[in-house]
């Protein structure tokens, strides 16, 4: 498994048990959590994104610290931080660099749905941050709920990769 900014807690912690008290060193307050539904709602949604956003600290500099933890190379550079290229034709307000990344290939492949990120990201964000969703078909279902939450959707294949769709969010 490789950790990044979309890795979810309860998959990391499943994977490395031992981090969990790094975790818990970093973020107290998850040590805290004694209602077992709460702990599993909490562990399956939280991102290491929002767990370092939480945390006041760089997701970078997180996930640096949790290979590390975890005995695994520190790769140079995340390809889930790939530049992102737009069309003219793209509305301005995708043309930003996303606050978060989702990648609902991997999180459907382990058996989660994205949306449930998304909608928790939703309230986080503020009114101009993006939500940047990636995945191998073009997610109807998902754009229809986020625009029922009212969230403004823009989704199209990716540039370079027309099996690839992305999905941009924002409130």
């Amino acid at each position: 498994m490789k950790i990044k900014n979309t890795t979810t807690l309860d998959s990391l912690i499943t994977e490395y048990p031992h981090l969990k008290l790094t975790l818990i060193s970093i973020l107290p307050d998850l040590g805290n959590l004694e209602q077992a539904q709460l702990k599993e709602k909490v562990l399956s949604t939280t991102t290491l994104e929002h767990f370092a956003r939480k945390a006041g600290m760089e997701v970078s500099d997180l996930v640096k610290d949790l290979k590390n933890a975890a005995g695994l190379s520190i790769e140079e550079k995340d390809p889930s931080a790939d530049t992102l290229e737009f069309d003219p034709s793209d509305p301005d307000w995708i043309q930003v660099t996303p606050t978060l990344r989702i990648d609902g290939v991997e999180m459907l492949s382990r058996g989660e749905h994205p949306l449930s990120v998304i909608k928790t990201s939703l309230e986080e964000i503020t009114a101009d941050q993006v939500i940047l969703l990636t995945t191998n078909f073009h997610p109807n279902p998902m754009i229809e709920a986020m625009v029922e939450l009212g969230a403004e959707v823009f989704s199209r294949k990716a540039i370079k990769d027309d099996l690839l769709f992305l999905t941009f969010i924002k409130k």
